[in-house]
């Protein structure tokens, strides 16, 4: 179903599908389905959950930039409520671009994924991953050790039933 034909369908659109706020975002769009989930907006939804945490959202896919701007143009001229357009920065800043709006969102760089792929979450990745490996270093050593264990008893049992043969001793 497609609001987006009029401001007023737009402002309303959250109505249908029940939330607080219809989100348009950039990414993989197709026309018969909305609700393919790009990665913009698994992106964009973590981000909302976490600011803000006790609204509803819908995330729409609408392909590039340049298939939102006139939604953000809508919503900063006051002809469309209910709405939130979220954009990568790009360049816009630096070539004056911008659009302030408080329902106009930006990715802090240049793209979501230079948000996602900073520093500090590469350096808490490798820590994971690195506690990751110490812990899988401490199963592998836990489980080689019943291993060596259990083949250890099961040698002694198998010795005690082969070797008295092998002695020419009987063991009835």
């Amino acid at each position: 179903m497609s609001f987006e034909r009029t401001s007023s369908g737009l402002s309303n659109a959250h109505l249908f599908h029940s939330v607080d706020f219809v989100v348009y975002v950039e990414g993989k769009y197709e026309e018969n389905n909305s609700d393919l989930a790009s990665h913009d907006q698994y992106f964009w939804r973590s981000v909302a959950e976490n600011v803000m945490p006790a609204k509803t959202f819908k995330f729409i896919s609408r392909g590039s930039k340049v298939n939102l701007l006139s939604i953000a143009t809508e919503i900063i001229s006051g002809n469309i409520s209910n709405t939130l357009v979220a954009l990568d920065r790009d360049y816009d800043l630096e070539c004056n671009n911008f659009l302030c709006h408080p329902r106009v969102i930006y990715t802090y760089g240049y793209s979501w994924e230079n948000d996602v792929w900073n520093f500090s979450a590469i350096m808490h990745l490798v820590d994971e991953c690195i506690l990751a490996m110490e812990s899988v270093q401490k199963i592998l050593k836990r489980w080689k050790a019943v291993f060596l264990n259990f083949f250890g008893r099961l040698a002694g049992l198998l010795a005690l039933t082969w070797l008295p043969g092998k002695m020419g001793l009987s063991m009835s």
